[in-house]
């Protein structure tokens, strides 16, 4: 199996692509030269119509990245009907925090992490911010992570662009 052609089109390096496709969820990560100074991730999704039900639906980004087993997560959570930050440890998944998410197929929503002050990060989806947690860019990679169900991801954005590695 292997990431569908939305997901290549970022180019990740070899080992993202081998990780990516042994999960099948998270759909691409990049290397960042100093996490540290990272101040903000945000990508444009759009979840298509597929007749599949709305439990499917996920989508969102992932930080903080050590392995396809290590990561944070921010974004869609069809099975909870939420916006969603959790924290996949060993592989095993557990809930942060949520915030309702009225989301509705066929628009688009730009999600947000973003460094508020000294560890406290905020969750943000188009310009509202859906909650705030004592959580900071660590060490690790950024991408994207996606369900069975269509999703479309655009723009993704590291800021400052000078921390990204590779596109």
């Amino acid at each position: 199996a292997g990431l569908p052609d939305k997901a290549k089109q970022f180019a990740p390096d070899e080992d993202t692509l081998r990780m990516a496709a042994a999960v099948q969820s998270v759909s691409a990560t990049f290397a960042l030269e100093q996490p540290n100074r990272l101040r903000a991730i945000d990508v444009t999704c759009r979840w298509e119509e597929s007749g599949l039900p709305f439990d499917r639906h996920q989508g969102g980004i992932v930080f903080n990245a050590m392995d396809e087993n290590n990561y944070l997560y921010w974004g869609l959570d069809g099975r909870l009907s939420a916006w969603a930050l959790k924290r996949v440890v060993d592989g095993r998944e557990e809930n942060v925090l949520t915030s309702g998410a009225p989301v509705r197929m066929e628009e688009t929503y730009r999600l947000r992490v973003a460094f508020k002050d000294d560890k406290t990060m905020q969750f943000i989806v188009n310009d509202r911010v859906e909650a705030e947690a004592d959580i900071d860019f660590g060490p690790g990679r950024v991408g994207v992570r996606a369900g069975t169900s269509p999703v479309n991801f655009s723009d993704l954005y590291v800021s400052p662009p000078s921390a990204a590695k590779s596109f």
